[in-house]
């Protein structure tokens, strides 16, 4: 017999009393600073240190509407020896940490030196300590760029100027060149129409052109499939602190695997009210904050206490490390919070 939660809910004060902000004593505070990459786009470029092979040359150019175009080719080895990858670029609310979100599973760091040139940061976004070189030189014009990517999820559509082709991940449209297997993409497009579908969402293998301006084509290397009718989720904007719904996905060194929870563990800044709600994987959570630049504090917060029907060793150490919040930091569509030292308490990922 299943187990029934408890019908009457006491809610629980915990004493995570009125923090007052404190000075970091490992400073993460910072003026938001105009960590930018200058005029785009730009390119950079560098070869960094492998670990099987001489070197891993890293291509990357950047444009003004957040979209990056990236190649790495591996130098000697054998067979293919370069990878290319599609994305957005965001900067960190705070600091010189640039996130690049693309096919990849994890997103790519790079930090902005004073110089204007780029430095790869690890997998956490934090810098690499290493007398090897990490840095991509930014190059005095914009290179072209020619990429083959699979698969490409996009909207298809023919206008009167052309052919165009919208990727679903990052929003961005392509010219489509008349070449490959772009006559078998029109020819669905033109199925699609004649049922009555006023979209058509299609799935390639494709080479992109990056010129020294913008993205400039798309060439369909090869048709896999087609769906009328669908359209593409809007690419995610930026995250931004508040009235943002943040899923956490490590608290301290643990990772989190919210499907093992009875509640995904949550937290909700709201900016009116300055009110704190949420989740700590089975009971919610209710509170209210202080925001000052990066500056973040956490008042009272309030847990109802149900009985759980699985174990749950993670709501604990959140809500107590609620208490010890003193500063934040979004790098890409992850949140940070820190403590005084500017340790990292707990990382979010927007929702």
């Amino acid at each position: 017999m299943k187990k029934t939660m408890n019908a009457a809910v006491a809610c629980t004060v915990i004493a995570l009393a009125n923090t007052a902000f404190a000075q970091p004593a490992v400073s993460v505070e910072q003026t938001a600073r105009p960590w930018a990459l200058g005029a785009l786009p730009a390119t950079f470029q560098g070869d960094l240190p492998c670990a099987s092979c001489q070197a891993i040359q890293y291509l990357v150019t950047f444009n003004p509407d957040h979209t990056y175009v990236l190649t790495y080719r591996y130098k000697g080895v054998e067979g293919p020896d370069t990878r290319s990858d599609l994305g957005r670029w965001s900067q960190a609310a705070f600091g010189p940490v640039i996130a690049l979100r693309g096919q990849e599973e994890r997103p790519l760091f790079f930090a902005v030196q004073t110089d204007g040139n780029l430095r790869l940061q690890d997998t956490e976004g934090r810098n690499i300590l290493s007398p090897l070189n990490y840095s991509l030189k930014r190059l005095p014009q914009p290179e072209s760029v020619r990429v083959r990517l699979h698969p490409l999820h996009g909207e298809f559509t023919v206008a009167d100027d052309g052919a165009q082709f919208t990727e679903c991940a990052t929003g961005k449209t392509f010219r489509v060149a008349s070449a490959g297997e772009s006559d078998k993409l029109s020819a669905a497009w033109s199925n699609a129409r004649a049922q009555g579908a006023s979209t058509l969402v299609a799935t390639v293998y494709g080479e992109l052109v990056q010129g020294k301006g913008d993205v400039s084509a798309l060439t369909v290397l090869r048709l896999d499939h087609v769906k009328a009718g669908s359209k593409c989720a809007m690419p995610k904007t930026p995250s931004q602190l508040q009235n943002q719904v943040w899923n956490l996905v490590k608290l301290g060194d643990q990772d989190i695997d919210a499907g093992k929870l009875p509640r995904a563990p949550q937290l909700l800044l709201q900016a009116d009210g300055k009110r704190l709600s949420g989740s700590g994987g089975c009971n919610a959570i209710l509170g209210s904050y202080q925001l000052d630049g990066q500056r973040l504090g956490l008042s009272t917060v309030a847990s109802t206490r149900m009985a759980c029907t699985s174990p749950n060793d993670v709501e604990g150490p959140f809500v107590q490390s609620l208490s010890e919040v003193r500063s934040w930091n979004i790098l890409g569509n992850w949140l940070e919070l820190y403590d005084e030292k500017g340790q990292m308490l707990a990382r979010f990922e927007s929702a």
